[in-house]
């Protein structure tokens, strides 16, 4: 089982405010369980992350950030990161990859485990020259053919 806080970065209804507005956790079989922390509490079953984040998502306005071991979130960030055509955004950019910080989220306490583990991903999947090796925009999914 894995836990989840929902981090809501623009309240486009106005009724769950921004911030960390619920907690959840995913179960091995895929189900994950959410409870709002918002004013009216509820609590809600979900068939998968995917379904929740459909519902919940708002398009980006909000984000699921996983919570527990700091070595587990940065491998899971490192590897969203490359995911979204957007190598080491986590942990300031490819231009910062020799001086990483890590996200606000990430507690002082938790910093130092959490850039290890980044760098750690970031060698599995780059290779050892993950530091000073060249990236070029590539397409995530190709719909269709020739355009021509």
């Amino acid at each position: 089982m894995r836990t989840f806080e929902l981090h809501r970065i623009e309240d486009t209804t106005g009724i769950s405010g921004t911030g960390i507005i619920a907690q959840g956790c995913k179960f091995d079989d895929g189900t994950a369980a959410m409870r709002w922390l918002t004013e009216f509490r509820s609590t809600a079953l979900y068939a998968t992350m995917e379904e929740l984040e459909a519902i919940h998502g708002h398009g980006g306005k909000t984000k699921i950030v996983w919570t527990g071991d700091p070595v587990g979130r940065a491998i899971m960030d490192c590897y969203q990161d490359r995911c979204e055509n957007a190598p080491f955004a986590s942990v300031g950019g490819l231009d910062k990859r020799s001086t990483m910080t890590a996200p606000e989220h990430v507690t002082p306490a938790e910093r130092a485990d959490y850039l290890n583990g980044y760098r750690l991903q970031a060698r599995n999947i780059y290779g050892d020259d993950w530091q000073t090796c060249a990236f070029g925009w590539q397409a995530a999914l190709t719909i269709g053919g020739d355009t021509e």
